[in-house]
């Protein structure tokens, strides 16, 4: 039983995905990337709820979560640039991704082995940054390795829960370790990612727009209807296809689309770029992210090999859980292996 407790943190930009593994057990927690200054509210019961959400960061207090939606008045998600990680809000939502995980009982935090991601095009330039703006906001026993989002999708895939590679993902018949692409589709970006025979290639790491474009869209096509919505409102009517109107649901299923469409079909643009010439050798493109059902309706038509993943939107989060898990393992077999030597 692995002993430290691993946390696989997916920062997104519509919603923050933690998932952690500690003493045998699974644990995970989800809240929206809203983070506001805080306020002193007057009604006890609200106050009350509303500490569990706060946190501190350089002296001043912020609300983060459901309770910097509800208190916050905010229009739009926060992090839709790709220096959001150096603000005091990332701090923040960092910060109360532990508090939740405390919270939930989780177990041994001040020690733990996080994983947390940076969209593909950024990981050459902003991994060391991003490690040291997260290091801030966690305990300082706290040890962090940063991938690319998309990897978590891939090691979701290819690992099982144990943090051990599943083999008949891995290893084809002929005894060569197996190759994938991954679309990870987010709200700010679309990341790629190209693992041939285990091995990450530059050439297929790139991103593009995100679904936060989409909401843009929407807000345009909505307003041709008469219709008023905020961004935040359009990102929560992707995943409920309905618009909330002064006390009536209104389907927007069809507004949805073709809002969406344009993303979707620079995201195919881009991934027949990055792996046109070596789709057909890959054996499986995997589809992950809060939009991987709209990417996948149109991947498995090109791409027959298009594998939407299970609970896509959790897929990052749980594949640097499984991630950290192996890590972990690794380190413990080469440590006894180095006993041994020495004995």
């Amino acid at each position: 039983m692995q002993s430290r407790t691993v946390v696989g943190l997916d920062t997104g930009r519509s919603a923050i995905k933690v998932v952690a593994y500690a003493e045998g057990a699974r644990f995970s927690i989800m809240y929206p990337t809203l983070a506001v200054p805080a306020v002193e509210l007057t009604d006890p019961t609200t106050a009350e709820r509303a500490k569990s959400e706060t946190e501190i960061v350089d002296g001043k207090a912020y609300f983060t979560g459901d309770t910097a939606r509800l208190q916050g008045n905010l229009t739009s998600s926060i992090g839709l640039n790709d220096d959001w990680t150096d603000t005091p809000e990332y701090q923040a939502l960092v910060k109360s991704a532990f508090t939740r995980l405390h919270k939930a009982g989780v177990p041994n935090l001040d020690s733990a082995y996080v994983v947390i991601g940076t969209p593909s095009k950024l990981y050459g330039t902003r991994q060391e940054r991003l490690v040291e703006k997260t290091k801030l906001a966690l305990p300082k026993g706290v040890e962090i390795k940063a991938l690319p989002q998309p990897m978590g999708a891939y090691c979701d895939y290819v690992l099982d829960k144990s943090g051990m590679p599943i083999k008949d993902k891995l290893i084809g018949p002929s005894g060569r370790t197996k190759s994938y692409g991954v679309i990870e589709g987010g709200h700010f970006s679309t990341d790629f990612l190209l693992m041939k025979e285990g091995q990450y290639i530059e050439r297929g790491a790139d991103s593009c727009s995100g679904m936060s474009a989409a909401a843009e869209q929407l807000r345009r096509v909505l307003a041709k209807r008469n219709l008023t919505a905020s961004l935040v409102e359009c990102e929560e009517a992707f995943r409920t296809k309905t618009l909330f109107q002064f006390g009536e649901e209104i389907p927007i299923a069809n507004e949805v689309l073709e809002a969406q469409s344009h993303v979707v079909q620079e995201i195919i643009s881009k991934g027949n770029s990055l792996f046109a010439d070596d789709a057909r050798s890959l054996n499986g493109i995997l589809i992950a992210g809060g939009s991987a059902d709209a990417i996948h309706a149109i991947t498995s038509q090109t791409w027959k090999h298009s594998i939407l993943m299970e609970n896509s939107r959790w897929s990052v989060a749980e594949g640097f859980a499984r991630y950290g898990l192996g890590q972990l393992i690794r380190a413990s077999i080469s440590a006894i292996q180095q006993v041994a030597a020495n004995g």
